[in-house]
């Protein structure tokens, strides 16, 4: 079964058509570029640094101790799972099981830089200098911001604009306007490409946090310490210590930016991490 044919025709339920860009023309010729991109793509390993085998799916998450790999559909670096989860993100039509935006362009289109719109917060009282909007959000919809520490908020369009720039240049073709629906649509259209280059974990990776740190300042949340998250660089380790946000409803607890989640059957433990860092703090 080719791939485009497991995949929701999300157009067709909606009434308005087939997902044609989606559908794969078997035996074409075309050849993927091999040419040097701008990304430096580092090889993906297991927490234990298992290296990831020749065939397995560059994307999908390393299996449990004896459980084998999960293949990457032929001539793809991807299974079918991994294109689909892909699709979801860039499909301005995808919306989760309580019917609310799912996509990266529906849950953009929610931000509202307006304090408290977003469960931000309110104002302080009095004479405070804090700004009358979310400064986070106003990152995230300026093209022109710059990712510096690891905890920082992803510029949207930024982020977009700089991954269609590749695909444009890969494939000799015009990059879309900086709207982030345009740029969304852009990498759908070419994701049959997309998901048979050796970077694309690179590009999993990253729609990855945008999707969670759009879901994270979309929805009504509340404060409740910073993510306690232990990341591994190689030579050393650091904390997270993004500002953690817990969702008014929902069973599952997400940082926006390290992607570390947390299901309710964890919140104990959560809760028992955060209470050591405060105490920490307070010593």
């Amino acid at each position: 079964m080719h791939r485009a044919e497991r995949l929701p025709d999300l157009r067709a339920l909606m009434g308005r058509g087939s997902d044609a860009g989606h559908q794969r023309k078997a035996g074409d010729g075309r050849s993927i570029s091999t040419t040097t991109v701008s990304r430096a793509v580092q090889p993906v390993e297991t927490p234990n640094q298992r290296p990831r085998p020749d065939g397995a799916c560059l994307t999908h998450r390393p299996p449990k101790e004896g459980f084998p790999w999960r293949r990457a559909d032929h001539g793809y670096q991807t299974c079918s799972s991994c294109y689909d989860i892909l699709h979801r993100w860039l499909s301005p039509l995808s919306i989760d099981t309580d019917g609310m935006p799912a996509s990266i362009i529906g849950l953009y289109a929610t931000l509202n830089p307006v304090l408290g719109s977003n469960g931000t917060g309110r104002r302080a009282p009095g004479f405070g200098s804090r700004s009358p909007a979310s400064d986070h959000i106003i990152v995230m919809r300026d093209k022109r911001s710059v990712r510096v520490e690891h905890n920082d908020p992803h510029s949207v369009p930024g982020l977009l604009s700089s991954w269609c720039q590749l695909v444009a240049e890969e494939r000799d073709v015009k990059p879309p306007v900086h709207a982030v629906p345009e740029l969304a649509r852009f990498l759908d259209s070419h994701l049959d490409w997309i998901s048979r280059a050796h970077w694309v974990d690179e590009l999993f990776t990253e729609l990855r946090g945008l999707v969670a740190q759009l879901k994270a300042v979309g929805q009504p949340r509340r404060r409740i310490g910073l993510c306690p998250t232990t990341i591994d660089q190689g030579q050393h380790t650091q904390l997270c210590e993004a500002v953690l946000l817990a969702p008014l409803a929902g069973d599952s607890i997400r940082c926006w930016s390290c992607g570390r989640e947390w299901p309710r059957p964890e919140w104990e433990r959560l809760g028992q991490l955060l209470q050591e860092e405060i105490q920490r703090d307070s010593a």
